[in-house]
């Protein structure tokens, strides 16, 4: 891993009204991702419900599936950092999978917290 993967812009993509991020929710938002887009951050229901202010874990969290993080592995090779608005960027019930996918292809997962509507705080999971 690189320093520089984690510094500098990033896509700020907003995937409302889904419950995971798998391939077919990852296709249908494609062209939201430059193909040279090297740092993506994906905001979600997460954020609308504000489930990163509260104390209690919530396992109805939006994260990514295996088949979302190959989806991105696969389509959007220039990815070297990825994240999401929760405390993992996997899915509850993907999070072994999903992130061995993301690591074995040398993506950095990060947990991203919107206190603010443009500036995220980035957190290294």
């Amino acid at each position: 891993m690189r320093l520089s993967w984690l510094n500098g812009p990033a896509i700020v993509v907003d995937i409302f009204g889904a419950s995971a991020l798998d391939a077919a929710t990852l296709r249908s938002v494609a062209d939201s991702i430059p193909d040279g887009a090297s740092r993506v951050l994906f905001r979600t229901d997460n954020t609308r419900r504000g489930i990163m202010s509260r104390a209690a874990f919530d396992a109805s969290y939006v994260g990514f599936t295996e088949d979302g993080a190959r989806w991105l592995v696969e389509h959007k090779p220039r990815v070297k950092t990825v994240g999401v608005d929760y405390v993992s960027i996997a899915a509850y019930a993907h999070l072994v999978t999903a992130h061995v996918v993301l690591l074995e292809a040398g993506i950095v997962p990060v947990a991203v917290s919107y206190t603010h509507l443009t500036l995220p705080t980035i957190l290294l999971v």
